[in-house]
């Protein structure tokens, strides 16, 4: 600045001169010309300052020097490199998302640059970090078209080619169908549908395989792909053949993987049970004439379970599968089973289970049916508002908790008391005695309020509040107690002594736990001293001790099953004799769902033909079957469209309230 001071002073005389040797002489040129080279010379040492920055790995540093250079000399003659540089800085860095944000802008700037290859190659990078393959072929194919440059010398398109090759090669079906619309009249179209054709054979989508098939023969010329696509349909034909063979009842293979040792073992077998009385292996006449069982044991564990579903599908051959039961080994088999195109029929609980793709299905009620069933009922059919809810302190008493607090808010009921106890409690008098008020000391406002409802309840006297009022006004009562101030043991000993009532302002109290708690807590309500109210449950509640027990305190209560092994129905008395005489025990809820599993599929491959596993999909999705858990079938997503059995307790039976 003080040279430009300097010469500007030297000018006046000048200009004094004369305004034509000021507008038209020497001077002022040479003024310009050393201010551009001095510029020129600091923004290319910038530039390469920041080029070895780069190079360096101190990728922040680059980057602050591009943007100075962008905002400062925005006449710069190489800000395309400038802005290549920048996005390469971004792809360094793991911001891949604003590398191809800063390249697509760069491609529209400059679409005759000579480093437009060189930009493509990055944006289809970024892209693949990103995990957009499609467009990472896009961008690729693009780049292979493009002459060398200076930041890639000869010898760049077969690097792509290779690139792309492998991408090709691990690509999805999803993915490779839109890179074949990008790569129209391209060379790796063959490869496309090549790709294509025997990932669909795999999947047993044989229609959809031999159209690539075609696809491929009539792309190419050359007699490699020719030649590729021939042994492809034949592949494809004899697939067909085999498929045909199967639904002309030679054999059916259907895979059944399910915990036959390990810690649950018990229950795998039950389901066994099930499912080879559906095959009727033990009627000397049938013996299951036209379809094959192929067991395999997960032994609960993940690892063994993959390996489980790879074997059925591979070498076996199966048409479907099973199974299997615990949460863990179901996700695992059946992620590994929609990668592999098989359906698989799972018998979880564990819910969004069937999320995982097309090919999987449910045949097990989940919590989420059970309780809708008993909420609707409760307030739909028989009026109940409001709710108690006493839940054990673990994973599945919150769960059930939440699941049926959301279920009776959203039929517009109301829960007015909740608590909880410890799993190994035996004594559960003080949470009973929170919900009813029992366990905390009362105001005077209180006890006068309590009068007055009395009094309303007794000699129906007109107070001009009505009794959600007043229990209003008690809740509000309880807010104002210093707990701290007060020995509460002492003072619920007094006030149940001195005659103190509980305040029961619910309709049903749900208690999601099993039976043997069940049978403990129940009694406790009346002892103190809150009768004829109902109580809901779980399907954890089916067993006949529970009647044995505590079957006096649990009258009116209503609570779900998925099998009812004393219905009336004709279907369910011959399965549960069937299975009496063959296992000389009673069917239970995972031998019946075993049971309608297998015979469910026998009537699919009875009505339908199928010749690949799509087809099975298919038909399972549009199918409806009559079983002894009530009337199957699947929604969309794959979840059984069930409603269970909802029990109720009479005397010394359970009976049935619905029937699905």
């Amino acid at each position: 600045m003080i040279n430009r001071i300097r010469l500007s002073r030297k000018a006046i005389p000048a200009i004094m001169a004369g305004v034509a040797l000021f507008l038209f002489g020497c001077l002022p040129g040479v003024i310009v010309k050393e201010r551009a080279s001095k510029d020129r010379s600091t923004v290319l040492n910038l530039y390469e300052a920041a080029r070895k920055d780069l190079q360096a790995g101190q990728y922040e540093e680059a980057l602050s020097a591009f943007k100075i250079i962008l905002l400062e000399y925005p006449d710069f003659t190489r800000t395309p490199s400038v802005r290549y540089d920048m996005a390469r800085a971004y792809y360094s860095m793991g911001d891949f998302h604003s590398a191809a944000t800063e390249a697509l802008k760069w491609l529209e700037a400059y679409p005759d640059n000579s480093i437009r290859g060189d930009m493509m190659l990055l944006l289809g990078d970024s892209y693949k970090a990103i995990g957009d393959w499609p467009e990472v072929f896009r961008w690729w194919l693009n780049a292979a078209r493009e002459p060398s440059s200076e930041y890639q010398p000869e010898g760049r398109q077969e690097d792509i080619d290779l690139l792309i090759i492998d991408l090709i090669n691990q690509s999805s079906s999803s993915d490779l169908k839109k890179m074949a619309e990008f790569g129209t009249n391209s060379v790796y179209v063959p490869n496309i549908y090549s790709r294509l054709a025997s990932l669909s054979l795999k999947e047993n989508r044989l229609d959809e395989a031999k159209d690539f098939a075609m696809l491929l023969v009539r792309s190419s010329r050359e007699q490699q792909w020719v030649t590729i696509g021939r042994e492809l349909l034949d592949e494809i034909y004899m697939a067909a053949a085999r498929y045909e063979d199967m639904a002309g009842g030679r054999s059916v293979k259907i895979g059944c993987i399910l915990p036959l040792s390990g810690p649950y073992a018990l229950y795998g077998r039950e389901i066994l049970n099930g499912i080879q009385l559906g095959m009727d292996i033990f009627k000397e006449s049938e013996g299951g004439q036209g379809l094959e069982l192929i067991i395999r044991d997960t032994k609960g564990s993940t690892t063994d379970t993959v390996a489980g579903i790879e074997e059925l599908v591979q070498k076996e051959k199966v048409m479907a599968i099973m199974g299997p039961l615990a949460s863990a080994t179901a996700t695992a088999a059946v992620k590994k089973a929609q990668e592999l195109g098989v359906p698989i029929i799972t018998f979880t609980q564990k819910e969004g289970i069937t999320r995982e793709g097309d090919m999987v299905f449910r045949n097990y009620l989940t919590p989420s049916k059970e309780v809708e069933a008993v909420v609707n009922k409760s307030i739909k059919e028989m009026g109940m508002k409001r709710f108690g809810i006493f839940y054990p302190d673990n994973t599945y008493g919150r769960f059930m908790m939440n699941l049926f607090w959301d279920k009776v808010e959203k039929l517009g009921g109301q829960i007015t008391a909740v608590e909880s106890y410890k799993t190994d409690d035996t004594d559960f008098t003080d949470g009973i005695r929170k919900m009813v008020g029992l366990y905390y000391p009362r105001t005077e406002s209180t006890i006068e309020n309590l009068k007055r409802l009395k009094m309303i309840e007794n000699e129906d006297v007109d107070t001009g509040k009505d009794m959600e009022d007043i229990l209003d006004d008690e809740g509000e009562a309880f807010e104002d107690i210093d707990i701290d101030q007060y020995d509460a043991e002492r003072s619920t000993r007094r006030g149940v002594e001195e005659g103190m009532e509980p305040i029961v302002d619910f309709d049903a109290v749900f208690i999601p736990d099993n039976y043997q708690q069940v049978a403990l807590i129940a009694p406790q309500f009346p002892f103190n001293n809150i009768f004829n109210v109902p109580f809901l449950g779980t399907s954890l509640w089916l067993s006949d001790e529970l009647l044995e027990t505590a079957g006096s305190y649990i009258q009116g209560s209503i609570f779900p099953v998925g099998f009812f092994i004393d219905n009336e129905s004709e279907l369910v008395k011959g399965f549960v004799e069937s299975y009496k005489n063959n296992f000389e025990s009673e069917p239970t809820v995972l031998a019946a769902n075993g049971y309608d599993t297998i015979r469910l599929i026998k009537d699919i491959l009875s009505k339908n033909v199928i010749r690949s596993r799509i087809d099975f999909q298919k038909a399972l999705s549009g199918n409806t079957f009559r079983g002894v858990t009530g009337e199957i079938s699947f929604d969309s997503q794959g979840e059984v469209q069930k409603e269970p059995f909802l029990l109720t307790v009479y005397g010394r039976e359970f009976h049935p309230l619905s029937r699905p």
